[in-house]
């Protein structure tokens, strides 16, 4: 099961990033850094503190609505079975809305355009079902963004092993059904960072750069299948 947003660009003079850029940005990535790393144990004392926006909770009703999901950061969004994504950030009241990784529009939470009022009433139907029924998958979090977030989720692939879902950021996410570890590559200041979430939602962060010299096995097997995963997108 998969799902991806609309990747068209009318701007085609301006140079943008698209959504096959992103994907093929993180396999390249991945690719350098599982071929030069060192297998070792983790050091507590490289690890970082730092906010993370990642999923925090999901729901996929893709096959009739869309793949709904909660950041760390308490915004609620949904890529629609449509391919067009809609985020609500509920500290400012508004929505950002999608048609495609270019092409957005925000607005106010309680007056949305008229064509949208099917997608709104989807957008809080995911809101209201993972609050009451979803249990947040780690402690992470993330401070409010100031602005309202245009941020999108650009694919959503589903194994019998494992959930990945990228982000128009470059953040890869997977969450591993054995076992509920999740890892989540994620961009800072300082460049590439790596969390592990573990079976109890206790997380660890560490730079990519300082994890190649000396990573735990059961994370290299993990960023393993991710590849294999974002191969197959």
């Amino acid at each position: 099961m998969k799902g991806r947003m609309n990747h068209r660009n009318k701007m085609t003079s301006q140079r943008e990033v698209s959504g096959d850029r992103v994907v093929e940005d993180l396999m390249l990535l991945l690719e350098d850094f599982l071929q030069n790393i060192v297998p070792g144990e983790l050091d507590s004392k490289v690890q970082v503190t730092c906010p993370i926006l990642w999923v925090t909770k999901w729901v996929d009703y893709s096959n009739k609505y869309g793949f709904g999901y909660q950041l760390s950061d308490n915004c609620i969004g949904v890529l629609l079975s449509d391919g067009t994504h809609t985020i609500l950030s509920p500290h400012l009241r508004k929505v950002c809305y999608s048609t495609s990784l270019q092409e957005h529009i925000t607005f106010p939470e309680r007056s949305p355009p008229c064509k949208l009022d099917i997608k709104m009433r989807i957008l809080r139907f995911f809101s209201q079902y993972m609050k009451e029924n979803i249990l947040e998958g780690g402690d992470l979090r993330a401070a409010p963004s100031r602005s309202v977030r245009t941020l999108c989720l650009l694919h959503f692939l589903k194994t019998d092993q494992a959930l990945l879902m990228l982000f128009s950021n470059g953040t890869l996410q997977v969450n591993f059904y054995h076992d509920r570890t999740k890892i989540i590559l994620s961009k800072g200041q300082l460049g590439y960072l790596l969390s592990f979430v573990d079976q109890e939602r206790q997380s660890c962060t560490v730079p990519l750069s300082v994890l190649q010299s000396s990573c735990p096995p059961f994370i290299i097997h993990r960023l393993e299948y991710a590849l294999m995963m974002l191969q197959s997108l």
